[in-house]
């Protein structure tokens, strides 16, 4: 499943996601509960200077990572999903969309 993710990162944060794209030995990790959407629209809204493009697997063995809010949520229409604290990722590639002025940060969530 791909999801999604508008943030503010730090020029230096962006410059460690440039070094970092595509080597499959750079991992990070996400401490707090991060919110994303299914929905690029939506994570568009509340991005700053950077949109993640998240791919992760939707299989049982990946539940412990994140809780789909869309069922539960007063805001059913941000169809948004809650990756758990500890997520780890690696980051595939870093472009920059003229268009919209964002860092697009292609990432993979590891399995834990």
């Amino acid at each position: 499943m791909t999801l999604y993710r508008g943030d503010r990162n730090s020029d230096n944060a962006v410059e460690e996601y440039r070094r970092a794209a595509g080597d499959c030995s750079k991992q990070f990790k996400w401490l707090p509960f991060v919110s994303t959407s299914y929905d690029r629209a939506v994570a568009e809204k509340f991005a700053v200077d950077v949109l993640y493009v998240i791919e992760m697997r939707s299989y049982s063995s990946n539940e412990d990572q994140f809780t789909d809010l869309t069922t539960l949520s007063n805001y059913s229409d941000e169809k948004e999903v809650l990756l758990l604290p500890g997520v780890q990722f690696q980051v595939n590639k870093l472009e920059f969309d003229n268009e919209n002025g964002l860092h697009l940060v292609y990432i993979k969530i590891n399995s834990s």
